[in-house]
């Protein structure tokens, strides 16, 4: 039978837009054309503008061609081009990658200052429950814990109690479930001492009207009550500030979302209190009688850095916050 063109056309063999055709396909007629030109060519093209610009024009009055002092419209964009639109992608880039710094929210009215201080190690002694808790985990993983000298020795130049020995992935994860599982247990916690003269360095802070806020990075808030209850540290704390789940471990974000001043103050013994002040942008006190020694405190360059809780006096307080300079209504404790 002869091959007609309305044959051709309407075989399942047609390829459209001028793909490639197998050499089989080649030889017939009709089939191997040009490809088709779809709005490539200036007949093709539509003569209405692209509706942004239709837009722009709309509301400004904007021509094709600049005016006097304001430069024409992007038909693609409705907005200027030039340098200014790359400048601005520059700067945004730039702001990325710089360190986030929150601003800074009034804690409460007035002038009176909030300290937010840290409780273990700053204000109770935990080195007895923190090395039989390490020695518990060593056991469940079936390794020889080190002396209580050299475990806190370590510790104080800045190791963490998972790095203390080298374990494989799977060890390290039974012995890190151990601590974080027994490290806020009731009978772990009765071997907890609050520091000699740090009720009575409380006391006296609180007296001059300044605000006293607990934060600590505990996980167990029904423990973590029941200790201030029976250690009679609760009448001396406005509020008590803890993560509610793992992920906001973090201590200047927490104190942040609790709200704060530029005349706050973070007291604490550790590396996470220096640096979330840091992060805040407002005053620390470092205190070296915790799980931190001085000298690895003074790298982190505190504002101030005392020995013990105790040694927090009005006095030596007032030299890292004269008085609060910021006049912003911010927002009060809730």
């Amino acid at each position: 039978r002869p091959r007609t063109a309305r044959h051709l056309l309407g075989g399942p063999h047609l390829r459209l837009y001028g793909r490639a055709q197998s050499n089989r396909d080649q030889h017939r007629p009709l089939l191997h054309h040009p490809p088709f030109l779809l709005a490539s060519r200036p007949e093709h093209a539509s003569h209405r503008r692209p509706p942004r610009f239709r837009r722009a024009r709309a509301a400004g009055g904007a021509t094709d061609q600049p005016s006097a002092g304001r430069p024409a419209l992007d038909p693609r964009h409705g907005q200027a081009p030039g340098p200014d639109r790359r400048e601005r992608g520059r700067e945004g880039a730039a702001r990325a990658r710089s360190p986030r710094r929150l601003p800074a929210r009034r804690a409460g009215g007035g002038d009176l200052s909030t300290l937010f201080i840290d409780l273990d190690g700053t204000i109770i002694d935990v080195r007895a429950r923190y090395y039989r808790v390490y020695a518990f985990a060593c056991a469940q993983v079936g390794i020889e814990p080190l002396t209580e000298p050299t475990y806190w020795r370590k510790r104080r130049a800045g190791s963490s109690t998972f790095g203390l020995h080298p374990l494989s992935p799977g060890v390290k994860a039974v012995f890190q479930a151990a601590w974080l599982d027994s490290i806020e247990r009731s009978d772990y916690l009765a071997y907890d001492r609050v520091y000699r003269g740090v009720r009575e360095s409380l006391g006296a802070l609180a007296a001059t009207g300044r605000r006293l806020v607990l934060v600590t990075l505990r996980r167990c808030r029904p423990a973590l009550t029941a200790q201030l209850d029976s250690l009679g540290l609760s009448p001396f704390f406005e509020r008590v500030v803890s993560p509610l789940t793992d992920a906001a471990r973090d201590k200047g974000l927490l104190i942040a979302r609790a709200g704060y001043s530029p005349g706050d103050v973070v007291i604490g013994d550790s590396e996470a209190d220096v640096q979330a002040a840091d992060f805040l942008g407002i005053a620390s006190v470092a205190v070296t009688s915790g799980v931190r020694s001085g000298r690895f405190l003074q790298r982190l360059a505190p504002t101030v850095l005392i020995a013990s809780l105790r040694d927090l006096s009005p006095a030596v307080l007032s030299q890292a916050v004269p008085s609060p300079q910021s006049s912003n209504p911010g927002r009060a404790l809730s």
